[in-house]
């Protein structure tokens, strides 16, 4: 009778915790260009299967390669190569990348087991967007991640990134529209560090400001987040806000991200960055091509030995919990 009771016990513990799960949202990255005749020829097939996953996310990358006059492409390079780079499918187009894991080059767009199977999955974390609009100035979102249920989950990595929900553009593969363009990203390709929560109701809060483009129709943008295994890429949670979702505050304006300078440039040995505020931060040092050369934290000032590297450009990237702003640097 006891070995009964405590199976039971056991049992209702165990629907207990399968029941406060939420549902997990799938995350689609479609990488895409403007200029590609494949894309234009399986495209449409996707976007029709997608319409009927409308619980599905979706956000479209235009990756420098196979074509790298794409404006899409131009407009938001190096964070489109950057994502490419770190999913490891740079060089051509299209691919889908579905819940962190690459789809075949092969496969089949038009197909419902794209999705279908992903759909009753569920996650013991949630994420809630609140997404702050200054005009076309800037945007600020804050991503609350929240235990819905207890987990031993490792660290996890959170991506956030601005999307423009169309884009009316037609590019030489003649396709007109655009959807869910991927603008920028607010903690860098590979995302940021999250030690998730673990007890039920724990949260844990992150926040980052990115000015406006004027390139923009900043009534069509809005914030996506996906928080994933920091080794496997699986993607554990998503979220996305829509364009019309804008949280008001008693706030007019915002401070941009914290500037930074870099000296010299052109550079030779040895590169300094310091930053124009005494706060935390991570620099990331970019090819023109969007390969990740190194990535560091540092607080106020640092320096990056360069001397080892190719003569050419180079793109440095600074994240602070106040947004992201990068520069150009020339190796000689």
């Amino acid at each position: 009778m006891k070995k009964v009771l405590t199976f039971i016990l056991l049992a209702v513990c165990y629907l207990q915790s399968v029941q406060a799960q939420v549902a997990k949202k799938v995350i689609v990255e479609h990488f895409t260009n403007t200029k590609c005749g494949i894309c234009a020829s399986r495209n449409p097939g996707f976007y029709k299967n997608l319409s009927n996953f409308p619980q599905v996310l979706h956000l479209s990358i235009h990756p420098s390669s196979p074509y790298s006059t794409c404006l899409l492409s131009q407009q938001a390079n190096p964070d489109n190569d950057a994502r490419t780079n770190y999913y490891g499918v740079y060089g051509g187009t299209p691919r889908l990348v579905i819940q962190g894991s690459v789809i075949s080059a092969n496969a089949d767009y038009n197909s419902a087991n794209l999705f279908s199977p992903l759909i009753n999955s569920t996650s013991p974390l949630e994420i809630k967007i609140d997404q702050y609009k200054y005009g076309a100035d800037s945007i600020r979102a804050k991503i609350t991640i929240t235990a819905v249920a207890a987990n031993s989950l490792p660290t996890m990595r959170l991506f956030v990134a601005l999307a423009e929900d169309t884009v009316f553009y037609k590019g030489s593969n003649n396709e007109p529209q655009h959807y869910d363009v991927f603008r920028a990203s607010m903690f860098g390709a590979t995302g940021t560090t999250v030690d998730v929560p673990t007890t039920i109701g724990e949260s844990v809060v992150y926040q980052a400001t990115i000015p406006g483009k004027t390139i923009w129709n900043m009534d069509r943008i809005y914030t996506l987040a996906i928080l994933q295994n920091t080794t496997s890429k699986e993607v554990i949670q998503a979220e996305a806000a829509s364009p019309k979702d804008n949280k008001t505050t008693a706030v007019q304006s915002v401070d941009s991200p914290a500037d930074f300078n870099i000296f010299p440039n052109p550079v030779s040995e040895s590169l300094t960055i310091s930053l124009e505020k005494d706060i935390p931060a991570e620099i990331t040092l970019f090819s023109i091509n969007g390969e990740q050369i190194v990535k560091k934290a540092f607080r106020s000032a640092t320096t990056l030995p360069v001397n080892q590297l190719k003569k050419g450009l180079y793109i440095v990237e600074v994240l602070t919990l106040e947004g992201k702003i990068t520069k150009k640097v020339i190796v000689e």
